[in-house]
């Protein structure tokens, strides 16, 4: 099995607690980070939260 390096996107905003306890919980390589130099070095990205899009979108 190949294993990607997967960023989860800190904006202040969204439900990123949850995420971080889900893919601990599933044993994926991951990173937390709001640096997008580091974000994007990564294979695979997340962007937490369920109704956050005008958070996220002033945040980004």
């Amino acid at each position: 099995m190949i294993s990607k390096r997967i960023a989860v996107v800190d904006y202040k905003a969204g439900n990123l607690k949850s995420v971080e306890t889900s893919l601990k919980y599933l044993g994926a390589d991951f990173f937390i980070s709001k640096e997008p130099g580091k974000v994007l070095k990564a294979d695979s990205l997340i962007i937490p939260g369920v109704g956050e899009a005008r958070a996220a979108m002033e945040n980004l």
